[in-house]
């Protein structure tokens, strides 16, 4: 009788309070949400994640309740891993690591449409000159230097335009950005690359666009015959209004009589013309 007594009391020596409390939780079901529970010997509220206790403060009091939620809420953000977790991992993260992260977030979320937007591709391609340089170098070490050397490497390399450079770096501080929300890389990287201004015009050795001239009147006769009523009246309106493509295609006749809408346009029309002669 004694014998089954002690055996029923006996505690091996390595099982503390902490770990009778880890055991109540081996039922839980794989997925599932911790619990909130309560540590015996503290009588602290905790939550068991990924192995670890989590303590809250008093068990059932509104202050460990609410970071009870605050946890939970984190870690299901957080992919049901620790945010401490997903930092320490982080740390040694590649730019490789991080571009395979940021097109596989780019793909699922710049949907237009239900087709996927074609800034994914100019995404990728803007990338593409980090990974050739820095793939193999931690995300967190891109200094704002490195980025001036991925510039000048546009510029020597690739032979980009200096609008076509700007548009690039904004694209690859975007993917920090990202990163630094996604608590993938620090602030402070982000931040460091927002210090490097976009390329001046006049003050590089980047080439410039060539400057987009007006169509010759003798292509724009050739081709009216083959465009339809509606696009050659447009074509013919913004040739003699000197209107933007946009400012035409936005115009709607209002409720007034359609005559007094023409009469307003010939107006608007002869006013410019009288101060901006062809």
């Amino acid at each position: 009788m004694l014998g089954s007594v002690v055996k029923t009391l006996w505690i091996p020596r390595n099982c503390t309070e902490e770990s009778r409390v880890e055991d109540s939780h081996m039922s839980r079901k794989p997925g599932s949400t911790p619990a909130y529970s309560r540590h015996r010997a503290s009588g602290q509220a905790i939550a068991r994640l990924t192995g670890h206790n989590r303590y809250l403060g008093l068990h059932g009091s509104p202050e460990s309740r609410e970071k009870y939620d605050r946890l939970i809420a984190e870690w299901l953000a957080n992919g049901r891993r620790p945010i401490e977790t997903r930092e320490a991992s982080c740390e040694g993260l590649l730019i490789n690591e991080l571009h395979l992260k940021f097109v596989s977030y780019a793909e699922s979320s710049y949907v237009l449409n239900a087709e996927q937007s074609a800034e994914v591709t100019n995404l990728k391609v803007a990338i593409r000159p980090v990974k050739l340089l820095y793939g193999k170098s931690f995300a967190k070490h891109l200094s704002p230097n490195a980025l001036k050397a991925l510039r000048q490497h546009m510029v020597d390399i690739q032979n980009l335009t200096r609008r076509e450079i700007n548009k690039w770096n904004g694209r690859i501080k975007r993917v920090f950005r990202w990163a630094v929300s996604e608590q993938l890389v620090a602030p402070f990287v982000f931040e460091g690359l927002r210090t490097v201004e976009g390329l001046k015009l006049g003050r590089t050795a980047a080439r410039e666009n060539p400057a987009v001239k007006p169509a010759d009147d003798p292509v724009v006769d050739a081709t009216l015959p083959f465009l339809t009523p509606t696009v050659s009246a447009i074509v013919q309106l913004q040739r003699f209004a000197r209107m933007r493509p946009g400012e035409i295609t936005i115009l709607r006749p209002p409720k007034a009589p359609y005559k007094r809408f023409c009469d307003m346009l010939l107006s608007s029309f002869r006013n410019s013309l009288e101060h901006n002669p062809l």
